[in-house]
């Protein structure tokens, strides 16, 4: 800018064309905005507040067993190492059998989705064989007023 504070004349032109092209467009954007909102977005609202407390309720669980884990493990050291060695033994048989329900359900899951995969594809399969058979129908449809041979 000028230092006597007015506008060149490249300027005035950048301002007309770039922010003047835009201006018409500012009154738009709430309009713009409600279209592109989903229509449900109460219940995402709800699910995501639902899914937040959720993950908090299971961290204050995981920290609180951690916590008795590591009371059970005080305790049992005050009995002696035996004692000590058994509770550590079962801590780490319970957080296996956790590990393994985990897996299962994780495979569980696996194969719930390739199985659907399977499925939308033997359905696909089935629509294109149904296409091809339809599209063979239509060519070998004899046509009358033709002599053989004649197309």
């Amino acid at each position: 800018m000028p230092s006597g504070g007015s506008l060149t004349a490249n300027q005035w032109l950048l301002l007309s064309i770039v922010y003047g092209s835009i201006v018409p467009f500012i009154s738009q954007v709430p309009q713009l905005w409600s279209a592109c909102l989903p229509t449900d977005a109460d219940e995402i609202l709800n699910q995501q507040v639902a899914l937040i407390t959720w993950m908090e309720a299971e961290k204050v669980l995981q920290a609180s067993l951690k916590m008795d884990e590591k009371n059970a493990l005080a305790e049992a050291k005050k009995k002696g190492k035996e004692a000590h060695a058994a509770e550590k033994a079962c801590i780490m048989n319970e957080k296996a059998a956790v590990a393994e329900a985990k897996r299962v359900a994780k495979l569980h899951a696996a194969a719930a989705k390739q199985a659907e995969k399977a499925r939308l594809s033997a359905e696909k399969k089935e629509k294109a064989v149904q296409r091809k058979s339809m599209k063979w129908k239509a060519v070998s449809q004899a046509v009358e007023d033709l002599p053989k041979g004649q197309v």
